[in-house]
């Protein structure tokens, strides 16, 4: 594996530890020839999944839509808001996608995985709702999701905690929220 794959595979390893930006510019800033461009070179790279030894199979979630996916697709399908061009249904598709993607690469279990999907599936449904302030309303809306599907309650902390750090930006110690804060950034500062 050359330098450069090595650099994105230790990227998406090293985010589930600290703040994602700090983490990357700490592990570019060794190379004499670091730029943010650089930085986004290498998100791009481990979005298009160009590590060889890392094998992430999306085409499990296309063919299968999970409750959170329905739940989410319906919503938006209801509060259709055109002004909402960033922030749409296929921003969270996106997000899950990358989520999926970081989950498998550190080695979180199926069940931590499936609670990363759901609060990336979640987290900004509040935009739906109050684009200057979303988390209240994303909150909201997990809930309602929750009690619907019957989320037990130590389950249901985690994925309010996840969505309640990647809104206000603040470093947690909860692998879902660090994979679904990761997945975020990535996809804010990614390639589309």
């Amino acid at each position: 594996m050359n330098d450069e794959n090595a650099k994105v595979k230790n990227f998406g390893i090293l985010t589930s530890h600290k703040n994602s930006l700090y983490i990357a510019n700490e592990l570019f800033s060794e190379s004499p020839t670091f730029k943010k461009e650089a930085m986004k070179t290498e998100l791009n790279l481990l979005m298009e999944q160009k590590i060889p030894t890392i094998i992430v199979d999306t085409n499990d979630l296309k063919n299968e839509k999970s409750a959170a996916q329905t739940f989410v697709l319906h919503l938006f399908n209801q509060k259709n808001d055109t002004r909402l061009v960033y922030h749409n249904y296929a921003f969270c598709e996106k997000i899950v996608t990358a989520a999926n993607y970081l989950a498998t690469a550190n080695g979180l279990d199926a069940s931590l995985t499936k609670l990363s999907q759901i609060a990336a599936w979640l987290y900004s449904t509040g935009f739906l709702f109050d684009y200057k302030k979303p988390l209240l309303k994303s909150l909201e809306v997990a809930e309602r999701f929750m009690q619907k599907n019957e989320i037990a309650p130590a389950l249901q902390s985690e994925i309010f905690e996840a969505i309640k750090a990647v809104h206000e930006r603040r470093f947690s110690n909860s692998k879902v929220a660090q994979v679904v804060n990761d997945a975020v950034l990535s996809v804010n500062y990614g390639r589309d």
